[in-house]
């Protein structure tokens, strides 16, 4: 997510320091799920665990969700020059703020 938001607005895409974040993500990534594998006697997460078809089906829906979600919340909250988050809602008008009242 980092190497995304990063990437094209504050460092150049074939630039040393994003190039840099992706070699380490994925070397900490692979280093994660070999130490969870073969390495720890009671893992954080199992990773026999992705093997059952409903346990991946359910975190890939949840991811999703959540990716769809972070993908809107911009959209959702305007900005505002002060900084305040109520100056920058309109008084009238409609305001969509799906994840205030998803959890409701």
């Amino acid at each position: 997510m980092l190497v995304l938001d990063l990437g094209g607005k504050k460092l150049q895409w074939k630039g040393p320091a994003l190039l840099t974040l992706i070699a380490l993500s994925a070397f900490l990534g692979i280093l994660f799920v070999l130490v969870e594998a073969y390495w720890t006697e009671e893992p954080v997460f199992p990773i026999r665990l992705m093997l059952h078809q409903d346990v991946l089906t359910s975190y890939l829906i949840a991811g999703l969700q959540i990716g769809a979600q972070t993908g809107v919340s911009p959209l959702s909250f305007p900005s505002s020059q002060s900084g305040h988050v109520l100056s920058a809602i309109p008084l009238q008008g409609h305001v969509h703020c799906p994840t205030l009242f998803s959890s409701l």
